[in-house]
């Protein structure tokens, strides 16, 4: 049964970039992002344009599936998908578009930060570490990549980072 699902979970993708196929719920789309962007697939490009039919459904916008979507937007405009290479205009509207989704989940993270509960203040310290060493985020977080974009994008990354790292510092006091 597992070998049954993972077969699928390989075929639909493709299928779907193909034309051939489409998603049949927002939780299937995220699923099939899910496989299309690990690691081994690699499908960056597939994996953001699922996450975009999910997160069109109310239902699926939780922090997690805007923070999968903007790591596989990324990785997408990076130039990682094995298959297909954004040109230069769509890498910048695709981090564009990643930045909107972190910003959302910033809101959360600063709630919990601000928590007088240590369980939140805890999972706000978890998500925030995760976040300043996800590779997924490297391209937008590393100084050396910064440097390659426009002064403005560069300067509204820099501002997240530094609005991440003072978050952080809040909820582990």
């Amino acid at each position: 049964m597992a070998t049954q699902r993972a077969l699928r979970l390989d075929q639909r993708p493709s299928a779907i970039k193909r034309g051939a196929a489409h998603p049949k719920t927002p939780a299937e789309a995220v699923e099939l992002a899910k496989h299309a962007a690990l690691d081994l697939n690699k499908e960056y490009a597939i994996a953001y344009r699922l996450y975009l039919v999910a997160l069109a459904d109310d239902a699926m916008r939780s922090d997690a599936n805007q923070y999968n979507a903007a790591c596989a937007a990324l990785r997408f405009a990076a130039g990682d998908d094995l298959g297909e290479k954004p040109g230069e205009k769509q890498r910048s509207s695709l981090r564009k578009q990643a930045m909107e989704w972190p910003t959302v989940n910033l809101a959360t993270a600063r709630e919990l930060a601000a928590s007088a509960e240590p369980k939140d203040r805890r999972r706000a310290i978890s998500l925030l570490e995760h976040w300043l060493r996800d590779e997924d985020l490297t391209s937008l977080r590393d100084a050396k990549s910064l440097q390659s974009r426009s002064p403005e994008e560069r300067q509204r990354w820099e501002a997240f980072w530094k609005e991440v790292r003072d978050e952080l510092a809040k909820a582990k006091r």
